[in-house]
């Protein structure tokens, strides 16, 4: 866990990194700093490190969506700007947190950067200056699931309760109703 022992030092020295999973060849990188990682080069193109917040209010049963928003820098560079680069909407985007000791990004190697966010693209907007994207957080789609998920189907099933929700139960529950 070197990241883990990188923070607990007495002096941290932390950047991110941003990779957007466009559907070229490459993926598009930038980070507050150039850097090269794994053979890949990531452009010092972003303005200011990005801030992730996420809320869960267990009382009254509330999840908030973490946005992000990137401010990065779209003056030409080598004859392009960033806002050349073609980034549709719902494009998966890592952020990432690189430490000294870090080589990696796979996150089953021991010396991987962290991964802080995954997240997809929901506003673009620019200026001959800057590029802001926001960033909607992702784990709504994987948290988000759709009950009841089966219903009581088959011949040995009273007509009665038939297609009705099969009954679910969390937790333990004395003398629990079954089918």
């Amino acid at each position: 866990m070197a990241f883990t022992d990188d923070i607990q030092s007495r002096d941290t020295v932390l950047f991110p990194i941003i990779e957007f999973d466009i559907f070229t060849e490459d993926k598009l990188r930038v980070s507050t700093q150039a850097f090269t990682l794994e053979n890949n080069y990531y452009n010092p193109l972003l303005l200011s490190s990005p801030s992730i917040k996420e809320s869960l209010d267990l009382e009254n049963r509330n999840y908030k969506i973490s946005t992000v928003s990137l401010s990065i820098s779209n003056v030409e560079v080598n004859g392009a700007r960033f806002s050349d680069n073609l980034i549709p909407y719902n494009t998966g985007v890592s952020i990432y947190w690189v430490s000294p000791s870090c080589t990696t990004i796979n996150q089953e190697d021991n010396n991987a950067c962290y991964l802080a966010y995954n997240g997809v693209v929901r506003d673009i907007s620019h200026d001959e200056k800057t590029c802001s994207i926001t960033l909607e957080d992702i784990s709504q789609t994987t948290l988000h699931s759709d009950v009841p998920v089966n219903v009581l189907e088959g011949d040995n099933i009273i007509d009665k309760y038939k297609n009705k929700p099969y009954p679910m139960v969390y937790g333990y529950v004395d003398k629990s109703p079954c089918v």
